[in-house]
């Protein structure tokens, strides 16, 4: 039970871990390129230098920011609104159009079986009409 288990760590490592390490040599060619650490740096000391201005810019950013996301809010649910809105229209258009292909097929159906009962009958009746009309020749010919 316990090599399964390992085994199945392994297979997980062997499946996360170059994934992983594509995903932290992106990070790191990032930090590099754009020299990011040593811009937060500088920002750390201007922050720990002016608190009263870093104050400032954080609440003016918060309070810039939430317009920004009620917008989304409301964009993201007006989407969300609208695909319940057509999953609704569409199943009930769907269902529509099923029963009445369903009504067409069992109405095509009864006319199908009528139709061919009646074939039926009118064979059987034709049959018998033929087999009286044949009996009552040969009885006029015996009886003439």
């Amino acid at each position: 039970m316990d090599f399964v288990e390992e085994t199945k760590t392994e297979v997980k490592e062997e499946v996360i871990s170059p994934a992983w390490e594509n995903l932290k040599s992106h990070v790191q060619s990032v930090n590099e390129q754009f020299q990011l650490e040593v811009k937060f740096e500088s920002l750390k000391s201007f922050a720990s230098a002016h608190p009263w201005v870093t104050l400032c810019l954080a609440f003016t950013l918060a309070f810039c920011s939430v317009p920004v996301a009620v917008f989304v809010c409301f964009a993201v649910g007006s989407v969300l609104a609208t695909l319940i809105g057509f999953v609704i229209f569409e199943g009930t258009l769907l269902a529509v159009g099923a029963i009445l292909l369903g009504c067409t097929v069992c109405f095509t159906t009864l006319i199908s079986i009528g139709l061919t009962f009646f074939l039926v009958t009118s064979w059987i009746a034709f049959n018998a009409t033929l087999g009286v009309l044949q009996a009552l020749r040969e009885y006029i010919k015996e009886n003439a």
